[in-house]
């Protein structure tokens, strides 16, 4: 990661799928992210190691599984930057979005805006050409691109890159 900050001035998200991610903070921090993403049942002190990542000068999110209920964030709002929702049970690539999660984000959408707080939604997993409107639509506002966008086979990276912003910015697509 060091190499990836040397080459780019872009902001690095690092999403940890580990458990203790308080313990990867300083090292990610000294490698370069802007933003240090963990799983709400990832750590036994969610706030704490929010507050810590904002301490370290990174921007802090919380990822969602899809059967982890909107509630866990009711006591960390405070120390949390961004929510990634994932739309796929997190483990392998190639997973199928799992449709519920459209009302998921639409629901932490409305909380958000009842809460009078602008933290973006991002959601992870089969993000597409099936499924990026609808997301869009329902408040996502930051798309992880992998295997079903960016790294979709049977194109280009330049042109699922092309595709994939034409998609978030809602326009057509030709074929």
């Amino acid at each position: 990661m060091k190499r990836t900050r040397e080459i780019t001035t872009k902001p690095i998200e690092v999403h940890l799928m580990v458990e203790q991610p308080e313990q990867f903070i300083n090292l990610f921090r000294q490698t370069g992210a802007d933003r240090l993403t963990i799983h709400a049942e990832a750590t036994t002190n969610l706030q704490g190691t929010l507050a810590q990542i904002q301490a370290a000068g990174m921007q802090a999110g919380v990822a969602l599984n899809p059967a982890t209920p909107l509630d866990v964030l009711d006591y960390v709002y405070d120390v949390l930057d961004y929510v990634v929702i994932m739309t796929v049970n997190p483990g392998f690539a190639g997973q199928a979005f799992i449709p519920t999660m459209y009302s998921k984000i639409a629901q932490l959408n409305t909380i958000l805006h009842d809460r009078g707080l602008t933290l973006p939604i991002e959601v992870d997993g089969s993000i597409g050409k099936q499924t990026i409107a609808q997301c869009k639509i329902a408040g996502a506002q930051y798309f992880v691109g992998g295997t079903s966008s960016v790294y979709h086979p049977g194109k280009t990276l330049t042109e699922n890159v092309t595709m994939t912003q034409q998609l978030i910015k809602g326009g057509c697509l030709d074929g």
